[in-house]
Formats: structure tokens, sequence, C-alpha cells
């Protein structure tokens, strides 16, 4: 799993179109990269790789062109002499080149050739460049020139009401195998928790932490837990990987319906509890999918304390789902549900989550009138859950037809609110019928709904 981002700016496009000066570049060119990259990630991304003196400096509508005397080609030159192009200001993140300087270029190449730089570029003045003439020479001397590298960070949030953040972790040992065999690497990380293996042969490398008892890596899914690393001979051979670890905990488990099958999605909400086994009023509850195939659920990030583990906890119909309120094992009394106790950095798997059955379904149906007591044909009916507060994002349409009839479908338990209304059309006034409120058990087919309403 890659936790870790490298954006290479490539700012030839931009600068093409003159960037307004108002809008200040957001980087501070060379050295804000992630450690570890450069010059590995540079070189190896870059169009094009030389030493050169900026002989001519030329601006005109917002762009700056230079024109190089190449004094040292290494990657992706050929001539003697070329042009790179940037944005005029540094406010658009333009590279300040300067006539007379002496400059370490790495220039992003377009379709047609061109060549581009931008401030967040890794470029440098020749002078300041002697890692990446060390760098260059040693691929010229048969090096490798390859790099896995990343840190190891903990987050210190101990409760979600506490603030987070994130300390680096020295000593971690970390360890790269190859899936030849032949290449096995093992080294710590330093004191800023930042680890690097250099000089690697071409392979496929997993990347293994090993951690200290009670803490753990966070991962979004259970099953992405695996970190690797592709280094080729003549392409990438950089990669970046960092572990974000935890000393809270996990909660993962798997539903299942009476048959044993997976029951259709269903979303899982965990209430943190108080020493009293109550829900905390006014906390937002943790809430995750369960997987449509496998029917398993997985809370990356637990704090310690005790749980209610629930199924549809506000009781909300759906127009496909109609399962009742549940609570883990699989009950529909939350009295007789199993609290659920995690402790620091434990990785807890429960049992089965047995879904009760689906409710029974049942039919509404009626007609809309006009004002004048006539059949209202091609009328939006809607069927709502009455208690819109927490179930707003729930409804169900359907068109009456020329005699104004409806009908619309629902479950048992649930009391829903049936409202009918006109599309609005230009020039033409919007009606709407008083809303018919259901019962909660039983058809209902005789419903009347005259359109009497109007703005």
């Amino acid at each position: 799993m890659t936790k870790f981002f490298i954006a290479v700016f490539f700012f030839f496009g931009l600068s093409l179109g003159g960037a307004d000066e108002a809008f200040a570049c957001d980087c501070a060119g060379r050295g804000q990269g992630v450690k570890g990259f450069r010059p590995c990630g540079s070189y190896w991304s870059a169009g094009a790789v030389f030493t050169g003196l900026a002989e001519k400096v030329t601006i005109e509508n917002g762009q700056m062109k230079v024109s190089f005397a190449v004094e040292k080609p290494i990657r992706g030159v050929t001539a003697k002499t070329v042009e790179v192009f940037t944005s005029a200001n540094e406010a658009s993140c333009g590279y300040p080149f300067k006539a007379g300087e002496r400059y370490f270029v790495y220039a992003g190449k377009a379709s047609n050739g061109s060549l581009g730089e931008g401030l967040c570029g890794a470029t440098t003045l020749l002078k300041d460049a002697e890692e990446d003439l060390a760098y260059a020479s040693g691929l010229e001397a048969g090096k490798f020139g390859s790099r896995i590298f990343g840190t190891v960070y903990e987050d210190r949030q101990k409760r979600a009401a506490d603030k987070r953040t994130f300390e680096k972790l020295a000593g971690i040992e970390i360890t790269i195998k190859g899936e030849t065999g032949k290449n096995n690497f093992k080294t710590k990380t330093d004191e800023n928790g930042f680890y690097i293996f250099r000089e690697i042969p071409p392979d496929i490398y997993r990347i293994t932490a090993k951690f200290p008892p009670g803490l753990r890596e966070i991962v979004t899914r259970e099953d992405l837990i695996d970190h690797f690393a592709v280094i080729y001979k003549d392409n990438i051979r950089c990669k970046g990987e960092d572990f974000v670890t935890t000393r809270q905990g996990s909660i993962r488990g798997k539903i299942v319906g009476a048959d044993n099958k997976v029951p259709e999605q269903q979303k899982m909400s965990l209430f943190l509890l108080d020493e009293n086994s109550n829900i905390i009023p006014n906390r937002t509850a943790a809430e995750k999918y369960v997987n449509r195939e496998t029917g398993e659920y997985f809370f990356n990030v637990v704090t310690a304390g005790k749980y209610l583990l629930s199924i549809n906890p506000n009781n909300c119909p759906s127009p496909t789902n109609g399962f009742p309120t549940m609570y883990f094992p699989g009950v529909a009394d939350k009295s007789a549900s199993k609290i659920i106790t995690v402790r620091e950095g434990e990785n807890l798997k429960l049992e089965d989550f047995r879904i009760l059955s689906m409710l029974k379904k049942r039919w509404f149906a009626g007609v809309v009138f006009n004002a004048d007591k006539t059949p209202a044909a091609n009328v939006t009916v809607r069927l709502l859950d009455a208690n819109m507060s927490q179930c707003n994002n729930f409804f169900l349409e359907a068109k009456t037809d020329e005699t104004g009839r409806f009908r619309l479908e629902g479950f048992e338990t649930y009391a829903y609110q049936i409202s009918a209304f006109t599309e609005r059309k230009q020039g033409q006034k919007t009606f709407y019928a008083k809303p018919f409120l259901t019962p909660q058990f039983g058809m209902v087919e005789d419903i009347q709904l005259l359109l009497e309403m109007s703005f």
C-alpha cells in the first residue's frame, strides 16, 4: 500500500499561458520535495538533464526563454545548445534563470520536444549541485542509482476529540526482500524516522517494518497492508514508502444473512459508549459500508473504549433495503446487544453479525384529484419517511396514470408521508396536495390526495 505521493511539477504548459502575478506560487522551489527523492527521482522523472551556461534570457508575453550552451549532456540531450521555457515571474512559479549563470538543469519535455522548468523543479545553480553531480557520476560509473526510502510516523491521537499529531519514530527496523530471493537488505530509521536503501539491484521488493508491542500500522482496508517497490534497470529507480502507525485499535468482521449469504450492502454505525454503557450524546458515530461481495467491514482506527455496533440505528427506510434496526451480533433490542470493548493497539475480529430478516413489503395506492375534483394525470407522488429529521435522504416517486391513480411500495413498521405535486412549467403555478400520513402497518389502497395548494 503506497502512502507516499510525489508531485512532479512540469511548468512548461502553464508558462505558455502567462499566469497572472497576483496568484503567488505555492512552492518555494528546490528543497521542498520529499527527503530521499532528489536527485534520484528528479533525474528519472525529467525529460532532459544537463549542465550548462545560460547565455541569453528573453521575455515575451509573460514567458521566459533561456538559451543554454550545454556543457555536459547527461540524459535526454544531444545538442550543444538548447532552449528552456518557463514563466517570466516567480509569482506564477517561473524559475529565476539569469544570463551568465551556470546550472544543473532538470527539464520537463513536451510532446513536441520543447523543454520547460518551473520554480518547483529541482534545477539548481551548478555551484550548489554537488549531490546531483555525484549521482550522475555514479550512474556513469555503473552504479544502479536506485533508492527505496521513507519515514515511519506514529499517530499520537489518543482519543477522537484530541488534536492529531504525528511523531517520527527512530530505530524502527525496515526490511526489503526481493521477489527473486537474492536481494534481502535491512536498515533502521534515523533520529528523524527516515530510512533509505541505496544502490540496490533491480527487483520487486516487499518492504516491512518491525514495530514494538502495542504499535501497529494504520491501513484503510484490512487487506491492504503490504508495501512494495518495483525497481527497474532503465526507468523507475526511486520509490518512497511511508509507514503511519498508531496505538489505537481496529474492528473488523462480517455480516451474513439468515441463509448464510451476503445480504445487500449495509452501512455499519459504531457508537462510543460512556462508563455506564450509554451512547455519548451529540457524538457522531463512525460509519463504514460493508463490502458488497464479501460482507466484510473494517473500522481501521478505533480509540480504546466500549462501543455499540448497529445497522440502521435511526430506523430509516431505503427504497430497496427494508431491514429493521439491528444491533451486534444480530438482535433488534438494543438492551440485548453485545458491548464491544477495544483495548489499546488491539486488532479485534468480531463474530459474524447475523442480519435479521427483511421487513414485509406493503403497498400504498390511491388517486390524485385536481382542485375541481377531476383526476390529475402525470402528477408526481412522493413517498417520504415520516421521521424526515433523521431520514431526509429517503424518498420514492411515481407518476399518476391518466385516471390519476398511483401505487408505491413500502415496508412494515415504517410510518410514511405521501405527498403529490405538479411539475413546474413556465408561466404556470405548482400545485400541492396536503400530505397523507400512513399507519406503521398494513396496506392502504384508498388514499385520496387533492391538489389545492399552489405558489
